[in-house]
């Protein structure tokens, strides 16, 4: 199944094209924010899904396309594939992490 392409922004890592998505539901004080992420060329491959957790969620936890960057430069080497149908590996903790640091260097 494919992201809807115009809620979607492009991004290209390492000479590859990808198209993400970021949704932010609100549940009045908390905020839960879900990624996704998959492949231009093949937009029936495999998605990479994070989520951070309203319980989990700060303030000032931002994602850019420097963190979207570095999450599927990490999901790649661990072995995610998006030119491959499947599954969709789940990334929270790492994805929640990134944010974090992100959130700490700004």
């Amino acid at each position: 199944m494919t992201i809807a392409r115009k809620h979607t922004r492009p991004l290209s890592v390492d000479g590859v094209q990808y198209r993400w998505m970021l949704k932010e539901t609100d549940y009045g004080a908390w905020f839960e924010l879900l990624l996704v992420v998959e492949a231009e060329e093949c937009r029936n491959g495999e998605q990479l899904v994070a989520h951070i957790e309203a319980l989990h969620r700060r303030e000032n936890d931002a994602v850019t396309p420097g963190v979207v960057a570095e999450l599927i430069r990490v999901a790649r080497k661990s072995g995610w594939d998006p030119t491959r149908p499947g599954s969709r590996p789940v990334c929270d903790d790492l994805f929640l992490q990134l944010v974090r640091s992100r959130a700490l260097l700004g």
